[in-house]
């Protein structure tokens, strides 16, 4: 992966560019070479990695398509996944937490 990465996510889904066998040869989760409609929320993490969050209804663009982020960790060695693994929680975290648990105000 290079230095700045795009992970595009819809509910428990992950944006893939895959090949027709779907195994670990083929899969990409890097979005950054394809252009996307407007994400519900966007975070960027250090390390360059750049999380966007999509509605379920979203379609996935042309060569790309939505794959359950469970079964794309069992197909990829831990090294590409993590990155991955952590925007997704941190994404899931603010769509789930309203409300700053120091202060009280709005998130």
């Amino acid at each position: 992966m290079s230095n700045r990465v795009r992970f595009a996510f819809r509910s428990g889904e992950i944006l893939v560019s895959a090949g027709i066998q779907n195994d670990a040869a083929t899969l990409e989760l890097d979005s950054s070479a394809v252009e996307l409609p407007e994400p519900i929320d966007t975070l960027v993490l250090s390390a360059g990695i750049q999380a966007l969050s999509f509605d379920d209804g979203t379609d996935a663009p042309h060569g790309w398509e939505w794959m359950p982020f469970r079964g794309v960790i069992g197909a990829l060695p831990e090294n590409e996944w993590l990155g991955a693994a952590r925007a997704m929680a941190l994404l899931n975290w603010r769509r789930s937490t309203r409300y700053c648990g120091v202060c009280g105000h709005l998130n």
